[in-house]
């Protein structure tokens, strides 16, 4: 389903490309770049050394004293391949036009290291198809492949797991308050609200295998337009009083503003809006016949993974779910295996 899903976002986010369109070139904010010395020389010593792993003729390379022409170059002219400026930001290289020479003076010509990285020994198709990419991804703000390895490590360290993600980490019961997420339009901006509804516990539901959820031709109650296939019914719970802590690809797990009078195994009951259709069709999703197999993993049907008063969740795939106000409380750290490194609770927690 999760392959499914993404093939189908790319396929509508791209539908209007045209590797042969005109798209303008997106003019990035930062400095407009300059030669230095120290840039050339190194750059000079990277050609010579990639020429002559290619063993191809350096006689005629570019050296230490054509800086000052190349800088003069880089200064007047865009890149030869996709007509962007040189800044800091996309800095420029020299691109060989005949690729069976070396880097001489009379064979190179400005690019950017972004086009020259995607051109070089590859079918010039391909090198189109990706600066085009590039082109229209930049114009339509979608997502694009890190080419800043100080972004990819920054965004990469507080990645644990696919699509897991972690909304809001401190959730517990009696302090803390339901979030809601405004998109502010004029702003562009996203704001995180904190409404007078009070966390009382937090769930935890594990969806069952979503093949069979999704592909399977089993019929079901709700799927009523389809042929009774992959239908998804309207939410019925009151989104004022609950909100997403963290979830992994087939789990999810809830703050509940829910009845301070009842424990934390009251699950959704306190926050759904329509009580009659709950009561009548809960039975197909929820688990109903305690300890029977066959009705906790039914089509469409999830079961209670974990509950519990409160939860701190770091990070995706690390979290701790207090119950009985400590005295049992269920800790998941991605990668790290109680039993086989042989360490307790508390090891962890330090």
């Amino acid at each position: 389903m999760a392959a499914c899903s993404n093939a189908i976002k790319y396929a509508k986010a791209y539908e209007d490309f045209n590797i042969n369109g005109l798209y303008p070139n997106f003019e990035d904010q930062s400095q407009k770049f300059y030669l230095t010395e120290n840039y050339w020389q190194n750059k000079v010593k990277g050609y010579i050394s990639q020429d002559k792993h290619k063993k191809r003729d350096t006689t005629n390379n570019v050296q230490d004293n054509d800086f000052e022409y190349f800088k003069q170059l880089f200064k007047v002219s865009n890149c030869s391949i996709c007509g962007r400026k040189f800044t800091f930001v996309n800095k420029p290289t020299l691109d060989r036009i005949d690729n069976s020479k070396g880097h001489s003076k009379d064979n190179v010509l400005p690019c950017c290291l972004y086009c020259n990285c995607f051109c070089s020994y590859k079918d010039k198709s391909i090198g189109k198809l990706f600066i085009q990419l590039r082109k229209y991804c930049m114009i339509r703000c979608l997502p694009t492949n890190l080419t800043d390895i100080d972004v990819y490590h920054l965004i990469r360290k507080w990645i644990t797991g696919g699509l897991s993600n972690v909304m809001h980490r401190v959730n517990r019961s009696g302090i803390d308050f339901i979030k809601r997420l405004w998109y502010d339009k004029e702003n562009k901006k996203v704001t995180v609200l904190t409404t007078d509804h009070r966390i009382t516990h937090v769930v935890g539901v594990d969806f069952n295998s979503l093949y069979p959820s999704v592909m399977s031709s089993e019929p079901h109650k709700f799927i009523k337009y389809t042929g009774g296939k992959m239908y998804m019914c309207g939410s019925q719970t009151d989104m004022n009083r609950i909100h997403f802590i963290e979830g992994d690809t087939d789990s999810a797990y809830w703050a509940i503003s829910g009845n301070p009078n009842e424990d934390f195994t009251q699950q959704f009951n306190a926050v759904v809006k329509d009580r009659d259709f709950y009561n009548a069709n809960a039975k197909y999703f929820f688990l109903t016949i305690k300890g029977d197999v066959y009705d906790e993993k039914k089509i469409l049907g999830l079961a209670i993974e974990r509950q519990g008063p409160s939860m701190i969740a770091l990070a995706p795939k690390n979290y701790i779910i207090f119950k009985n106000y400590c005295d049992d409380s269920k800790i998941k750290l991605k990668g790290v295996n109680q039993k086989s490194n042989k360490i307790i609770k508390d090891q962890i927690v330090d």
